[in-house]
C-alpha cells in the first residue's frame, strides 16, 4: 500500500484542448487566389501565372523562381519541378487554366530578354525575380482577396493545397510525392488538420519509415 503523498506526486501527461490550426486557407480560398486579376497589365499577368503554381501545384516559392521557359513541352501538355530539397526532379501534367495563365503572361507579360528563368523583373536590367518580392506579390494579392489566413505567402498556399487533398481522401503518400517530399512523415502534419481524414488514414502506420 503506498503512501498518500506518493499518490499526489504523480502527475498526467499533458493533453492538447485545442485542434491545431492550418497555417493557410481554406481549399476553396486558395483556389481564388489563382483567378485571373482584373487588368492585363504584364504585373498582373505575371502575379496570376505565379499564383497558379502556388495554388494549384502548391510549389514552394524557390521552385517557382526555378521554373525554366524550356521546362514546358506544350505538345505533351507537361512541364518540369526541380524541387528545393533533395535535388528531385518531377514531370507534372500542365492544367488548362495554368497553361493559359503562363501563355498570357509570355505573350503580353513577360519582357524580351536572355534570361532562361520564366519569371523576370519588369523593368531592366531584366534578372529573376527576388524570393521577396515573389511573397510579397503573393501577400498582396491574398490580403486583396481578404483571405483569411494565420500565414500569408506562397508557404500557406502551399499548406492549404496540402490540406485540401487529404480532405478529399487523398492518401498520406500521394501527397508526399506530390510535394516532393521524400518521406511521408513530412507530412503526416496535416493528418491533424481534419480528424475525418485522420479517421480515414487511421489505419495507416508510420512505424519503420525512414
Amino acid at each position: 500500500m503506498s503512501r498518500p503523498t506518493i499518490a499526489r506526486g504523480i502527475k498526467n501527461p499533458p493533453v492538447c484542448t485545442f485542434e491545431e490550426p492550418s497555417q493557410g486557407p481554406a481549399g476553396k480560398m486558395s483556389g481564388e487566389c489563382s483567378m485571373p486579376q482584373s487588368g492585363e497589365t504584364p504585373a498582373a499577368l505575371r502575379t496570376a501565372a505565379i499564383l497558379s503554381f502556388c495554388a494549384i501545384y502548391a510549389l514552394r516559392g524557390v521552385e517557382v523562381r526555378r521554373v525554366l521557359i524550356s521546362d514546358f513541352d506544350w505538345i505533351n501538355e507537361t512541364f518540369v519541378v526541380r524541387r528545393a530539397k533533395g535535388g528531385l526532379i518531377q514531370q507534372f501534367p500542365l492544367q488548362y487554366e495554368v497553361g493559359e495563365a503562363v501563355l498570357r503572361y509570355l505573350r503580353y507579360g513577360r519582357p524580351k530578354c536572355y534570361n532562361r528563368q520564366i519569371f523576370v523583373t519588369l523593368k531592366p536590367p531584366y534578372r529573376p525575380m527576388n524570393q521577396c518580392v515573389m511573397a510579397a506579390l503573393v501577400r498582396s494579392r491574398m490580403k486583396a482577396l481578404k483571405v483569411v489566413s494565420t500565414r500569408c505567402g506562397t508557404h500557406s498556399l502551399r499548406h492549404a493545397c496540402a490540406t485540401e487533398l487529404l480532405r478529399r481522401g487523398s492518401s498520406l503518400v500521394d501527397i508526399a510525392d506530390f510535394l516532393g517530399h521524400r518521406s511521408i512523415e513530412s507530412v503526416s502534419v496535416y493528418a491533424r488538420l481534419d480528424k475525418r481524414s485522420l479517421r480515414r488514414v487511421a489505419t495507416f502506420s508510420l512505424a519503420g519509415v525512414r
